[in-house]
């Protein structure tokens, strides 16, 4: 999942079969390749609220650089919405920042 930023593409997260070695899961694009720091002037202060914010969600955990949800059962309404709406500010966060 990326936001299109002035014909750039800015990774939210990838996302992973059952089939696949990581499992079917989510994982984030804040840190790695593709994402935030490797295409946006963005502060590691603003990148570290977004991890904690995925944190919060109850669904995150970390994964080397980045943070991985897991999904091995059927998620709540509420978890898929807090999910939805962390994702919607990181998307809303890269509309607010320059490409390098």
């Amino acid at each position: 999942m990326n936001v299109d930023k002035n014909g750039a593409h800015v990774a939210l997260c990838y996302g992973y079969p059952p089939s696949a070695v990581f499992k079917q899961s989510i994982y984030t694009a804040l840190v790695g390749r593709g994402g935030f720091l490797s295409k946006l002037d963005v502060s590691e202060s603003e990148i570290n609220g977004l991890w904690q914010e995925a944190l919060a969600t109850g669904l995150f955990q970390p994964a080397g650089r980045e943070l991985k949800a897991l999904i091995n059962r059927k998620l709540s309404n509420a978890e898929i919405q807090s999910l939805a709406d962390w994702l919607l500010k990181v998307a809303a966060t890269i509309e607010r920042y320059e490409l390098k």
